[in-house]
């Protein structure tokens, strides 16, 4: 994680962590009250005890609504499913860019000749925008 990353933790009643998110500022050509304003989340952990309950989700719409009280756009990149399918219903989020991997990724070595297949075929990954 980037050293510039602001980081937020999310605790239980007992003042146990539970959760965890971070942003960084996105360099962009979009402008925004004249500045480039837009915070990219990088980071969303939820502990598995308290995953699928809406804590990422909740999370998330926190990190949006206090970015934008500051002026800033709120970003964020997924292949999550779930997360995917939680932020495409959500009110909150526009989808901005959405795509399925049809073809593994190649990577080529400068010393070797031959390529490395890697198996992410049918990976989902979307971006999205807190309105």
């Amino acid at each position: 994680m980037s050293v510039s990353a602001q980081c937020f933790e999310l605790f239980n009643n007992s003042n146990e962590p539970i959760g965890f998110i971070a942003y960084i500022n996105q360099p962009s050509n979009y402008k925004f009250y004249g500045k480039h304003a837009i915070k990219r989340i990088t980071r969303l952990v939820i502990l598995p005890d308290y995953q699928g309950i809406g804590l990422g989700t909740k999370l998330l719409n926190f990190m949006g609504k206090y970015l934008k009280e500051k002026c800033h756009m709120c970003s964020i990149n997924t292949t999550a499913k779930n997360l995917i399918f939680a932020l495409s219903k959500s009110k909150k989020w526009s989808m901005r860019s959405y795509s399925k991997n049809t073809k593994p990724a190649r990577f080529k070595s400068s010393t070797i000749s031959t390529s490395l297949e890697v198996a992410r075929i049918g990976v989902r990954k979307a971006g999205f925008m807190f309105k």
